[in-house]
């Protein structure tokens, strides 16, 4: 597989410009070296929608360069929203979704077709979010606890509100209650899961859920208080 590395310029990848990094700063921001990004086809006029996803994903365990970039045209969007749930620059989630499928067309050969690929290749996009997060030290778990019988609550006093919206105000979260509420409710992670994951009880992962889900609560409380939700 060829690989160049990022330049300092921004560089258009498979028709994606994202702001690149020098090195030094790289390994500032947490990386051991420079992110590696796939060399872009020139003139690719392939449509994804004429392949199937076994096609593309059997033409990447081939290392076929035209199946790399269908595959990235594909998924890359949903990675990079996925990647922006979890790490607060932009300019991070970009970089992290780029090196996330760097590990993708690593490991393909290991995907047997059994269960859903796009659940394989965002699990490996989560653990790229969450070792970025560790390496910079930007996980800051509070080590409340909740009493035994404690029951999570999530009502919202029935308010409707837009997706966006939502997710504007979970990204508002401190990175530690983002994380949790991220991993149990949108990723549907069990909380022994996320402890294994964040290496921290299940009781504070439950805590942290609790935590995340009464700000989010209050604030919305307060918008539509204040007539700016309905």
């Amino acid at each position: 597989m060829s690989f160049i590395s990022f330049r300092e310029k921004k560089e258009n990848i498979f028709g994606f410009t994202i702001q690149n990094n020098t090195t030094k700063q790289r390994k500032e921001d947490g990386y051991d070296s420079p992110l590696p990004a796939f060399i872009p086809m020139k003139n690719f006029k392939m449509s994804v929608s004429n392949y199937s996803e076994e096609t593309i994903i059997r033409g990447c365990q081939q290392g076929k360069q035209t199946f790399q970039t269908l595959l990235y045209e594909r998924y890359s969007a949903v990675l990079l929203g996925l990647c922006r749930r979890y790490i607060k620059k932009s300019a991070d989630a970009e970089d992290i979704m780029i090196h996330s499928f760097v590990k993708i067309f690593e490991n393909i050969k290991k995907y047997t077709f059994t269960g859903s690929f796009e659940g394989w290749i965002k699990r490996i996009t989560i653990n790229e979010c969450l070792q970025f997060l560790r390496k910079n030290k930007l996980i800051f778990v509070d080590m409340d606890t909740l009493h035994k019988n404690e029951v999570i609550e999530a009502e919202y006093d029935n308010t409707e509100l837009d997706e966006m919206y939502l997710l504007e105000m979970v990204n508002s979260l401190s990175t530690g209650y983002k994380t949790v509420f991220n991993l149990y409710v949108i990723e549907g992670y069990t909380h022994k899961e996320i402890a294994d994951i964040l290496g921290i009880t299940e009781n504070t992962s439950k805590s942290n859920l609790s935590r995340a889900r009464d700000i989010l609560r209050g604030r919305i409380l307060a918008q539509k208080k204040n007539n700016l939700i309905v």
